[in-house]
């Protein structure tokens, strides 16, 4: 099991685009996943953790205020910013903002 979690990991970007595939490919399927995808990522975020490990999670907290200020640009300045550009543009009811929501 270990060894199978380790190719997938090696190999995380394709198997990131094989599920995309599978996705689009099986629309049955990925509708009969969708309740439970809060979990999966749960699970996702859980296992990703503990293949870290703890002793490495926590030396990785020295760098919180950098990773704090990242988080803050790319999912609040960002799209505050996006917002006024495209108010002030007149653009607020154009397919290009509306394709975000």
């Amino acid at each position: 099991m270990l060894g199978a979690l380790g190719q997938l990991a090696r190999h995380g970007r394709f198997v990131l685009v094989a599920g995309l595939c599978a996705g689009l490919a099986l629309p049955e399927t990925a509708m009969a996943l969708r309740p439970w995808l809060s979990e999966l990522v749960l699970l996702l975020l859980f296992i990703t953790a503990f293949r870290v490990g703890f002793p490495d999670a926590l030396a990785a907290l020295r760098h919180i205020h950098q990773t704090a200020r990242v988080v803050l640009a790319y999912q609040l300045a960002l799209p505050l910013l996006c917002i006024c550009l495209f108010g002030f543009l007149g653009w607020q009811i154009t397919p290009l903002p509306l394709c975000s929501r």
